[in-house]
C-alpha cells in the first residue's frame, strides 16, 4: 500500500491547503441498493390528522418516499426485475368500521395520487388496500398510538419478470 502522505509530499500542493474528508463507502450493486430502498420504503408512514387531511410535515415524507421508490424501481429494472407497490391505508380504532374503512382507503389513495404527481410509475403501483387494521394495534389505546396509526404504509413485492 502507497502512504497516501508520500504522494502528497511527491505532489508539491500545500499540505496546509489539503483537506482529508471521510465518507461511508455506498454500494451501487443494484441488489444491496435495491434492499437500501425497499427498507427506507416500508419503515416510512405518511401520517394523516382525523380525517383524510395530511399531518404538517407529510410533503416531506412523500417526497422521501417517492426518491425511495424511483431508486427502487431503476435498480430492480437493471437487474430483469419489476416491483408492484401495495399502498395501505390504516385507521385508529376509534369510530365506526364501516366509517374507518372508508378513511383508511381515502388516505391510500390520496398518497398513491401524491405518488403519481411525484413521478412514481402507475404501474408499479397496485389499488389501494384500506387494511382495517391500525398500523401499531400495541399504540392503538395511547394518544400518540392514535395519531400514528392513522396513516399510510406502502409494501414492496418483488417479482422476477418472466
Amino acid at each position: 500500500p502507497t502512504d497516501p502522505d508520500s504522494i502528497l509530499h511527491r505532489s508539491a500542493l500545500d499540505t496546509a491547503q489539503v483537506r482529508a474528508e471521510w465518507r461511508p463507502y455506498r454500494s451501487l450493486e443494484p441488489a444491496v441498493l435495491m434492499r437500501r430502498a425497499r427498507e427506507a420504503i416500508e419503515q416510512e408512514a405518511v401520517l394523516f390528522q382525523r380525517g383524510d387531511v395530511l399531518q404538517d410535515g407529510q410533503q416531506v415524507v412523500l417526497d422521501r418516499l417517492a426518491t425511495h421508490i424511483l431508486d427502487l424501481h431503476r435498480a430492480t429494472q437493471a437487474v430483469g426485475q419489476e416491483i408492484e407497490l401495495q399502498v395501505q391505508g390504516h385507521h385508529s380504532k376509534e369510530g365506526s368500521r364501516a366509517v374507518n374503512k372508508r378513511l383508511a382507503k381515502a388516505r391510500a389513495t390520496l398518497v398513491q395520487r401524491q405518488l403519481r404527481k411525484r413521478g412514481v410509475p402507475v404501474a408499479i403501483l397496485r389499488p389501494v388496500e384500506a387494511m382495517g387494521t391500525p398500523i401499531s394495534p400495541e399504540l392503538a389505546g395511547t394518544d400518540d398510538g392514535k395519531v400514528f396509526n392513522r396513516g399510510v404504509t406502502l409494501r414492496v413485492q418483488l417479482a422476477i419478470e418472466p
